[in-house]
């Protein structure tokens, strides 16, 4: 995984946390890890678009991911690197509320096929979005959280709710 004081001195947006962890969500639904082990690589390989609150806003990309044991939750997670870019003024804003916390939720979404007892039998991951406060929604798994951000700086942060509230 990315050293994040390495990403910082080259002024790189990086951040990691959970993408998604295996427990019950708050819908009643849970994605055993067993489903996403093979499919993650395609999601990485189709580009690992990271959007903000599943709109059509893509802000940044995936760089790495692991599956490990989220310590909290006593069970076993897809632990994400992403990349929030830099080129247009929403990049700036997502940035900015991601450093005041403001964004710091995610939330794995694609194809899922669920069982009557809410498990995923099979799934299709096409996206991690960054949710939150920002944009007033909250993940469905409490555990899909942002653990870590590079300390790159913000351009022009103005706020994620504030003129352009109508298109996130």
């Amino acid at each position: 995984m990315a050293n994040l004081e390495t990403e910082e001195k080259q002024n790189r947006r990086v951040f990691r946390g959970w993408a998604t962890v295996a427990i019950k969500d708050s819908e009643g639904e849970l994605i055993p890890m067993e489903t996403l082990r093979e499919k993650m690589d395609v999601y990485f390989r189709r580009g690992a678009p990271i959007m903000l609150n599943h709109s059509n806003w893509m802000v940044g990309r995936g760089l790495d991911y692991e599956f490990r044991m989220n310590d909290e939750a006593k069970a076993e997670g897809v632990y994400i690197t992403g990349e929030v870019f830099n080129d247009f003024p929403i990049d700036n804003d997502v940035w900015g509320a991601m450093q005041e916390g403001e964004l710091n939720e995610m939330s794995l979404a694609g194809q899922f096929e669920m069982g009557d007892d809410g498990v995923a039998d099979w799934a299709a991951p096409m996206e991690v979005s960054l949710t939150g406060e920002a944009v007033d929604s909250k993940a469905i798994n409490p555990k899909a959280t942002v653990e870590e951000i590079s300390r790159a700086k913000s351009r022009a942060y103005k706020t994620i709710m504030g003129d352009r509230k109508s298109v996130v």
